[in-house]
């Protein structure tokens, strides 16, 4: 689900990016997916972080109830 979401954004921003200079060269495309797919393991990187920091939350949280 969350990878869906973080491709359609990827895409989103390359389609705004390739129209926004018209037609670029391929090579010029080629960088751009290189650096849509940088962007989406970052964001993988991030959501992962999230879940690790979302886990030590509960954990903390269980233990003060204890």
């Amino acid at each position: 689900m969350e990878k869906n979401i973080i491709s359609a954004v990827v895409m989103i921003v390359l389609l705004f990016s390739i129209s926004s200079v018209g037609f670029p060269q391929w090579n010029d495309i080629a960088d751009q997916v290189e650096d849509g797919k940088a962007i989406v393991e970052k964001s993988n990187l991030m959501i992962e972080k999230a879940k690790m920091i979302k886990n030590s939350d509960l954990k903390d949280k269980k233990m003060v109830e204890q």
